[in-house]
């Protein structure tokens, strides 16, 4: 006999796996207009689960069942959509996972991919898979407004990417190989109260020309960022900061600064001439 699901961390389980079941039954309309590979598949899909969801999960198999079933879904979605692309440009709606065995295959359409667009209004996506760093064309990588909680450290093979957007993902800590993002040219991660401080790595990101951090929970800048000589824009209004370094003095390029709404009593230099 299968062990009957009653614990925490299965019901935990169980009511994050009936979500994203809730995400798909309220989009399955837009899902079927929209897809047009795979189709057969993923209405099967929505059949199989709709009858693992009635079963209310009596045994742990159910929810490994499920757990399968949405799996195969993200898999079977975005590979519609990889099938669609026409250039080097793509954006996944309705999804709720990145999975691995997407990778394992697509990876010769991933690694062409320039640009991946993954926005939380049509997404319920809670995690970057390790995998994204195959993706080493990427130009732009924007997923915000989701509910990534971490950016994998694999981030940092993503040499050849100028713009990153993570701005509304609830992530409290930015991983240390950001910083080997050479080409990086934008950086989006604001409106997240849990980021408390940013890594001194963002200082390693010499081509960076514009920091948009509005709406976290900064206490404090790095003294780092001074040696970002590019600046050209910084917004880190609504945050908790009391100072901004002196160094920042340095940073020549800079022509427009947002600090409002934080506690910062004096500005270094003539960077009070740059406020907005």
């Amino acid at each position: 006999m299968n062990q009957i699901v009653n614990s925490d961390e299965s019901r935990l389980n169980q009511e994050h796996l009936q979500q994203e079941f809730a995400f798909f039954h309220v989009n399955k309309a837009r899902i079927m207009k929209l897809i047009r590979s795979n189709r057969r598949s993923i209405k099967q899909l929505f059949e199989q689960i709709a009858v693992i969801i009635e079963n209310d999960f009596q045994e742990v198999t159910d929810l490994i069942e499920l757990d399968n079933a949405l799996t195969k879904m993200n898999a079977y979605i975005i590979i519609a959509y990889l099938n669609a692309v026409e250039d080097h440009d793509v954006e996944f709606k309705y999804i709720t996972r990145f999975p691995s065995l997407v990778f394992k295959m697509n990876l010769n359409k991933l690694k062409i991919i320039q640009r991946l667009k993954i926005v939380g209004d049509d997404s319920y996506l809670n995690y970057l898979p390790p995998e994204i760093g195959m993706m080493t064309e990427l130009r732009v990588l924007e997923v915000s407004d989701c509910l990534i909680k971490k950016i994998p450290k694999e981030i940092g093979l993503l040499t050849k990417l100028e713009i990153l957007n993570v701005a509304g993902d609830p992530i409290a800590v930015l991983p240390k190989e950001i910083g080997n993002l050479s080409h990086l040219k934008e950086l989006h991660i604001g409106n997240n109260p849990r980021l408390t401080e940013l890594p001194s790595e963002v200082g390693e990101l010499l081509a960076l020309e514009v920091l948009q951090a509005a709406h976290d929970s900064l206490k404090v800048l790095p003294e780092a960022l001074a040696r970002l000589s590019r600046l050209r824009e910084m917004n880190v209004s609504y945050n908790q900061l009391k100072d901004i370094p002196e160094s920042y003095s340095k940073l020549t390029k800079l022509t427009m600064l947002k600090v409002d709404h934080n506690d910062i009593k004096v500005l270094p230099g003539d960077l009070s001439k740059l406020i907005h």
